[in-house]
């Protein structure tokens, strides 16, 4: 006989736990016979869907605060090119418009230090055009993007550089080296102190290192493995979410959770991957044509403004 208490024998109280758990555990396999077989299959714990969830988030705004960032320094640097281009082109006008207030028309080298100086605006327009141009692959831009006026690569270049222009395989570099030659020369005629060639030698540089920033940017996306890979594994999470929590909430939430967790994640990503190319044809790219086409329309107008002779510049435009 075993001892009896309160709540009866030992055995009785034994027998009665045992009938509960065996109740409980008869509840549970009913309530598993209820879910579709494809839910049980897929179904996890809501935990780790909830984890899954943190992790793409975290994942996706990285990617997109460094997609922002590459979009943003492509504009910076785009800006800085084109204001150098500005500055280099007042440098040269303005020591221009010394030499044609020199009244001695015995003054040796002077017409050779005007056409050093014109030669320089030239070459700073076709930069700019080529700039355009390389940084587009010659498409032709968005509507919103574009200019009035937009001239032909090399429109005001001396002829003798135009035709070498026509040769070289790399314009681009051709018209930078062709600069610092320029530059030089200038130097060399005595029209820029040392102080001055070496600023605008300075700003010829970071125009270069600018375009050589945009033209990587270009070439040179994201990771593509890692990203391919991350947005493969976002897209699987989306469509294979809803599977975990399946029963624990009701219909009508478990459409708005899913439908705001696929526009937050998916639409965070579609943003991204526009913003890892900055330069092409889409309304929201960088206006390459806009920004150099302020440029080049700059230059013009700096070097009409201290021309001495138009007549003389005909083949400037």
């Amino acid at each position: 006989m075993g001892a009896k208490g309160p709540g009866g024998s030992w055995s009785q109280r034994q027998r009665v736990g045992s009938r509960d758990v065996g109740e409980d555990e008869r509840g549970r396999e009913r309530e598993n016979l209820d879910q579709p077989a494809w839910a049980f299959c897929l179904g996890r714990p809501a935990s780790c869907g909830m984890g899954a969830i943190g992790t793409l988030h975290w994942l996706r705004t990285g990617g997109f605060q460094l997609s922002y960032e590459r979009w943003w320094a492509s504009r910076q640097q785009l800006q800085d090119v084109s204001a150098n281009a500005v500055a280099l082109a007042m440098c040269a006008a303005n020591n221009q418009e010394v030499i044609a207030l020199d009244s001695n028309p015995t003054k040796p080298c002077k017409a050779e230090i005007e056409l050093n100086e014109r030669r320089l605006l030239g070459l700073l327009d076709t930069v700019c055009a080529i700039i355009e141009w390389k940084l587009s692959n010659g498409q032709p831009p968005h509507p919103s993007n574009d200019v009035t006026v937009w001239e032909d690569i090399g429109a005001h270049l001396h002829p003798d550089d135009l035709e070498q222009l026509r040769k070289v395989r790399h314009p681009g570099l051709w018209c930078f080296d062709l600069l610092f030659t320029t530059i030089h020369r200038g130097q060399m005629l005595g029209v820029y102190s040392g102080e001055l060639a070496s600023g605008m030698f300075e700003r010829t540089t970071s125009m270069l290192e600018g375009y050589q920033f945009c033209e990587m940017v270009q070439h040179q996306p994201n990771p593509a493995p890692f990203a391919v890979h991350l947005r493969s594994i976002l897209l699987v999470f989306c469509v294979s979410f809803p599977f975990t929590i399946i029963g624990q909430i009701s219909p009508t939430s478990l459409v708005l959770m899913q439908s705001a967790l696929s526009f937050s994640l998916l639409g965070i990503e579609f943003v991204s991957r526009e913003m890892e190319h900055p330069f092409g044809n889409d309304e929201s790219d960088v206006p390459t044509r806009k920004v150099m086409g302020k440029t080049r329309a700059a230059i013009r107008a700096i070097l009409w403004k201290h021309s001495s002779h138009q007549e003389s510049v005909d083949w400037i435009g």
